[in-house]
């Protein structure tokens, strides 16, 4: 997954000037509108891949919230988890910066 729909994501809030909301769970993610529900883009992961289930969303500033539209108040981790191989990304509070 790498840091990118956390960024695309972000991105997509602050361009259509809409809440979007990166949805993660053992198996899949989707990024969709917050208030709509419309999915923009959805991933199956493979075989073996799990990463941890967590709902970020960004507001239209790219301020990430948590799955309650709350301020996030600690660093979000999303864990990818790969045979052999696991990678964080982490996603700052107020910023949304993402760090991986």
């Amino acid at each position: 997954m790498g840091n990118h729909n956390q960024y695309y994501t972000q991105n997509l809030s602050m361009a259509r000037n809409q809440r979007y909301k990166l949805v993660t769970s053992s198996s899949s993610y989707v990024i969709q509108n917050n208030s709509s529900g419309v999915t923009e883009y959805s991933v199956t992961l493979g075989s073996g891949i799990t990463e941890t289930s967590y709902t970020i969303i960004f507001t239209t500033e790219g301020i990430p919230l948590d799955a309650s539209s709350n301020p996030l108040t600690s660093t979000a981790t999303i864990t990818l988890t790969a045979p052999g191989q696991t990678s964080a990304v982490t996603i700052a509070p107020a910023t949304g910066r993402v760090m991986p």
